[in-house]
């Protein structure tokens, strides 16, 4: 009897400490946990990948994959997948037979990746129409919201830039655009911290406003 007594006033002697111990070590450990998923929640993003990276080596439009297919087959939802989006056709403000417009395209025959550049076509002929591609092809790049500042000046927004933000590029025309055989590298005009969007040019091309966001 006595010796139960004894070994419950041992337990008792020693449940108390035990018990702040363990408390104190609850009271450090849920901070410190706090602390580290803060941090892991406010690690920066990945670092944008390269334009080597981006550039679509494997680029095929889908003109050139149907043309090499050898067996007809009827037309799937995949196949209207797979066809260019062309949008936003604009005309040159001092020849009315120029027009450049948005072609988004799709990495062939996955659909995995898409790219959207500006196209150039000189309707004078309308029986005989001739067009060149501008910009580079690049996955996962966009070129949108274009405007002619003159007959061979173009400012547009893309994520051309090693940010990844769409910014507002300038694309230069040479004289003769039908010589153009590599596409043409467009100039990057500002490099804010967050991503341009609705750009807006006036008439006589000598103001501009757009918006930024997060």
């Amino acid at each position: 009897m006595f010796e139960k007594v004894n070994n419950f006033l041992l337990c008792k002697k020693y449940i108390r400490p035990i018990l702040f111990i363990l408390l104190g070590a609850l009271v450090v450990f849920i901070p410190s946990l706090t602390i580290l998923l803060t941090k892991k929640s406010k690690c920066p993003p990945p670092p944008y990948p390269s334009r080597e990276s981006l550039n679509a080596s494997d680029y095929e439009s889908n003109t050139d994959y149907y043309r090499k297919l050898e067996s007809v087959h009827n037309l799937t939802p995949l196949d209207n997948l797979r066809m260019d989006r062309l949008s936003s056709p604009r005309f040159c403000p001092s020849d009315s037979s120029k027009i450049i417009y948005l072609r988004r395209q799709y990495h062939m025959p996955d659909i995995n990746g898409s790219s959207t550049t500006l196209h150039w076509v000189d309707m004078s002929d309308l029986l005989s129409p001739k067009w060149i591609q501008l910009t580079r092809p690049i996955w996962g790049i966009h070129d949108q919201q274009f405007y002619w500042i003159d007959k061979t000046t173009i400012l547009f927004l893309s994520n051309r830039g090693s940010s990844g933000l769409n910014q507002i590029f300038q694309l230069n025309l040479p004289g003769d655009i039908l010589g153009i055989n590599n596409f043409l590298e467009p100039i990057q005009i500002t490099d804010y911290p967050l991503s341009i969007d609705n750009l807006l040019i006036n008439r006589q091309a000598s103001r501009l406003a757009f918006s930024c966001q997060g």
